[in-house]
């Protein structure tokens, strides 16, 4: 099966992510985590295998994409850092380096 492209027309995307300016170590990777694109900006959720669900790590908006075959990065303001730290938005962007799985969607 072909990739597929990271565009809204897809907005739900699979793999592992490093992290990199957040309140994780950096360049901490989460494992099995979705990114969900909804306009100009992302959501990441990471599995957490005692609830045996997805939660909420950060949101990310003003995102900028780039597309390097299995690696997407993206790069933007947390929410996070923002509202539970009360950093500005200018101290508060962050990288997501996400490796999509084989079928990026699945």
């Amino acid at each position: 099966m072909p990739r597929m492209a990271l565009d809204p027309s897809s907005p739900v995307f699979s793999g592992s992510v490093a992290l990199y300016g957040t309140t994780f170590p950096e360049g901490e990777v989460l494992p099995k985590v979705q990114v969900t694109i909804l306009g100009n900006e992302a959501k990441l959720l990471a599995r957490n295998a005692e609830r045996m669900m997805y939660e909420t790590v950060d949101r990310i908006t003003d995102i900028d994409i780039i597309e390097d075959d299995d690696l997407v990065t993206l790069t933007g303001i947390s929410d996070q850092l923002v509202q539970e730290i009360g950093l500005t938005a200018d101290q508060a962007e962050v990288k997501w380096v996400l490796t999509l799985k084989g079928c990026a969607t699945c």
